[in-house]
């Protein structure tokens, strides 16, 4: 689906798309696409996926380790997500093209704080190129390692539920081994 805000449409064309692709789907119009085998991670090659675990470290520390590069490859197996991922795939050759230039070695071997200023240098804008926008990408690499942390498991992500514990959330309060908190009587509930 396009994006609205990078497209130039206005919100009229953006609702008239929107409405068509759903019209498509009712009706059976839509080309069907079987999604890709998990692991195949067809959205980038390996050296690139190091790019990304490095930089989302970077960014949340810890995410790896929950499962973000998980989540991006359920996330981009989806055909909505397809130009997300190849945006995801430029992004870490140009942070890996950078580091090279700047600091001749990989990002994955650049100091922390090379890989951070590496980093700001995007969220600013300082990493564009034809066809790619630094500052969007940033955007959008912080948004989803943060799903990736924070969503539900099922996902792809928050693996061992890590990033719900940092925030102190649970993912059932009503477990069945605290279901008498809402059944007992003696609570004085009015249900």
């Amino acid at each position: 689906m396009t994006d609205p805000v990078n497209n130039g449409l206005s919100r009229r064309q953006a609702l008239v798309v929107i409405a068509g692709a759903g019209a498509a789907g009712l009706c059976g119009c839509r080309e069907r696409r079987e999604p890709a085998a998990p692991g195949s991670r067809a959205w980038t090659a390996p050296d690139r996926r190091a790019v990304l675990l490095a930089a989302s470290e970077r960014m949340f520390p810890g995410a790896g380790a929950a499962g973000a590069l998980e989540f991006f490859d359920r996330l981009f197996e989806s055909p909505a997500y397809a130009g997300v991922g190849q945006q995801f795939d430029v992004a870490a050759r140009v942070l890996e093209s950078v580091a090279r230039q700047r600091h001749k070695q990989g990002f994955t071997a650049c100091a922390p704080a090379d890989q951070d200023a590496l980093l700001v240098g995007m969220r600013k804008g300082e990493l564009s190129g034809r066809g790619f926008d630094g500052n969007l990408f940033f955007k959008r690499f912080m948004v989803l390692t943060l799903e990736s942390l924070l969503g539900d498991p099922k996902h792809g992500g928050n693996r061992d539920q890590v990033g719900w514990s940092l925030v102190g959330h649970h993912a059932c309060h009503f477990a069945p081994q605290r279901l008498e908190l809402v059944t007992n009587p003696a609570r004085g509930l009015p249900w």
